[in-house]
């Protein structure tokens, strides 16, 4: 695949991902040339040597894949990870739990 449509993420196991190396969807041709001082990779692919970036010490993290795409086959778990292991967020939110009442 080209750069521009996508690649192999490996990702670190500081984003807590079960899986070391999975298929992504980039579409754009822009990449980061140097990380930020105080940030780490964490993902990558082969030619894109910041796909993923963490802070060393805030909660911070930057990708530059798409994971909400289908192209991108396992960026469901990569979002979920994410809102539920990093950001602490619950999975309690259902479509029956807020109705909406219309006047």
């Amino acid at each position: 695949m080209s750069s521009r449509s996508g690649g192999k993420f490996s990702a670190a196991k500081s984003y807590q991902l079960t899986l070391e190396s999975f298929q992504i969807w980039m579409s754009h041709g822009d990449q980061l040339s140097q990380i930020p001082t105080d940030f780490h990779v964490i993902g990558h692919t082969s030619t894109a040597p910041f796909a993923a970036i963490a802070h060393n010490d805030k909660p911070w993290y930057g990708i530059q894949f798409h994971p909400e795409v289908t192209h991108s086959p396992r960026g469901r778990e990569v979002i979920g990870k994410f809102v539920l292991d990093i950001c602490h967020c619950s999975a309690q939110w259902t479509m029956v739990s807020d109705k909406v009442s219309w006047a």
